[in-house]
C-alpha cells in the first residue's frame, strides 16, 4: 500500500473536522431552539452562520474528494477512539483518532468559525 501524500491527509482531516463540527453545531442549534433563553436570536444567528460557513467549505472539500475519487466513511466510534476508512486509488486506509484530541480540534475549529462571524459584523 502506498502512503498518502501530505496534501491528501490534510484533505481527509479537513473533511472529518468539517463533518464533525457541522454535526455538533446542528445538534446545538436544535438544543438552543428548545432552550428557555430570553434572547435566542443572537445565538441562533451565530450557529446558523457557522453551519452555513462550514457547509460551503465542506461542499468544496467534497468536490475535491470526488475529483480524486476518494471516499471517507466513519467505521466505528467508541468511548476512546473514532475510526475512519478511506478508499483511494484501489487502496483502503484506516485512520484512528483519539476522541479527546478530535474534540479539541473541533472546538478550536468552531471557535475559528465563530471569530469569522464576529469579523463579518465588523465590516
Amino acid at each position: 500500500m502506498k502512503p498518502l501524500k501530505q496534501k491528501e491527509e490534510i484533505l481527509i482531516e479537513r473533511y472529518i473536522l468539517l463533518t464533525v463540527s457541522r454535526q455538533i453545531l446542528e445538534r446545538d442549534l436544535s438544543a438552543f431552539r428548545q432552550a428557555p433563553i430570553r434572547l435566542k436570536d443572537p445565538y441562533l444567528h451565530l450557529i446558523e452562520f457557522s453551519i452555513t460557513t462550514l457547509s460551503k467549505e465542506l461542499r468544496h472539500i467534497k468536490s475535491e474528494l470526488q475529483k480524486q475519487k476518494m471516499t471517507i466513511h466513519r467505521e466505528s466510534v467508541n468511548d476512546s477512539f473514532s475510526e475512519y476508512v478511506i478508499y483511494y486509488q484501489g487502496y483502503t486506509y484506516t485512520m484512528t483518532y483519539l476522541n479527546v484530541h478530535l474534540k479539541h480540534q473541533v472546538q478550536d475549529f468552531i471557535e475559528e468559525v465563530f471569530s469569522q462571524f464576529e469579523h463579518s459584523f465588523a465590516n
